[in-house]
């Protein structure tokens, strides 16, 4: 079997497709907007990409795991507070990089 090589579990392959789907389609909907507003498209694809896959690894494999609990048991304010925060910050480092 192809996966015997790198033996990985059924939900850590199904929480990496739903990440790399959702990014995929997050992509070509930046393509969408970045042809229609007459802007550099491969920086705005490059800035989707990166932006989308940190938040989605971010989201899937930490806040739904066991090391996220503290943040999924706080005040729903107070967590969205944070995760916007986190949000932010992956924003301008993935604008730094794709400039």
């Amino acid at each position: 079997m192809a996966t015997a090589f790198l033996p990985v579990s059924v939900t850590f392959r199904r929480r990496l497709v739903s990440v790399l789907l959702t990014v995929g389609i997050f992509a070509l909907l930046t393509w969408l907007v970045a042809s229609a507003d007459h802007r550099p498209i491969e920086n705005a694809v490059l800035n989707a990409l990166l932006i989308g896959l940190s938040v989605g690894i971010f989201e899937e494999f930490y806040v739904q795991s066991l090391s996220g609990r503290w943040l999924r048991s706080m005040h729903p304010l107070a967590s969205l507070l944070i995760y916007a925060g986190f949000v932010t910050v992956i924003y301008l480092i993935a604008t730094h990089l794709t400039h």
